[in-house]
């Protein structure tokens, strides 16, 4: 019984590191096949490629739209992330400073941009931004990134201010210094590299949105993943396979930077 149990066991461990495996082939497996295209030298992607070269690269940065689309979308997410950082900030720490159910609450109904589904957000926002004149406005587009990235915007922050004890605050303030000097001197400094991460994820939260740019874009607003959608939905540009493995590379860099800037505190 013991050698049948231990050969059950064995092959279940098996299969579930080869599953493990086949998942991870599976995520990683689009990424090396767009990565390989991007080095196509010809005008029609075919893999493997016949022809090796920097020729499609060479297209993206000699493309004014590609540049100019490239430009407002770090306009937007930067702006959004700024925004959706100085509204977290306070509301993080009011969250992990408090307890009790008002708290819980107040951090449930922060996470709402994420449950509640893209399209479903996007049409509302659409129907409130015609009123006010919104609809192809930068100004409407980072309001509505901001919102889209305030839930990973918390979810950084309270990581991390949940892991400072509340007695660093109180020994500032026992020993002469107001509330808001132990927070700017004490806290907010040791939360400086969340800030960091905070900022990153949503920076890429907003850059990577497709479905909001399309619903509030209107003709006046046109980020990078709108221009990649709209080019994959009426022609056959090659270069998007050197524009999605530019960016993959720097979603990359940038999640690395971001768990990076986590760690000191963990």
């Amino acid at each position: 019984m013991r050698q049948t149990a231990f050969v059950i066991s064995g092959a279940a461990i098996l299969f579930a590191r080869l599953l493990q495996a086949m998942t991870v082939v599976g995520s990683l497996l689009p990424a090396v096949l767009v990565l390989i295209l991007s080095f196509s030298d010809e005008s029609i992607l075919y893999f493997p490629p016949q022809n090796w070269g920097l020729s499609l690269y060479r297209m993206v940065v000699s493309s004014p739209v590609w540049l100019s689309t490239l430009v407002v979308s770090f306009k937007v997410g930067s702006c959004a992330a700024a925004l959706a950082l100085v509204v977290a900030s306070p509301a993080a720490y009011a969250i992990a400073r408090r307890e009790g159910l008002l708290s819980r609450c107040c951090e449930y109904l922060s996470l709402g941009p994420m449950v509640i589904p893209l399209t479903s957000y996007s049409v509302g926002l659409y129907f409130v931004f015609v009123k006010l004149h919104l609809i192809g406005t930068m100004f409407g587009l980072v309001l509505a990134h901001a919102v889209l990235a305030l839930p990973v915007t918390i979810i950084a922050l309270l990581t991390m201010l949940r892991r400072i004890p509340k007695n660093y605050e109180l020994v500032a303030m026992s020993l002469g210094a107001s509330r808001t000097r132990a927070i700017a001197g004490i806290t907010a400094r040791l939360l400086l590299p969340a800030f960091g991460a905070a900022f990153i994820f949503a920076f890429l939260t907003s850059f990577d949105d497709a479905v909001l740019v399309s619903f509030l874009g209107g003709t006046g607003v046109t980020t990078l993943s709108k221009a990649i959608f709209d080019s994959m939905q009426f022609s056959l540009d090659p270069s998007i396979a050197a524009i999605s493995a530019l960016l993959m590379t720097a979603t990359g860099l940038l999640i690395t930077a971001a768990s990076l800037l986590r760690r000191p505190l963990q």
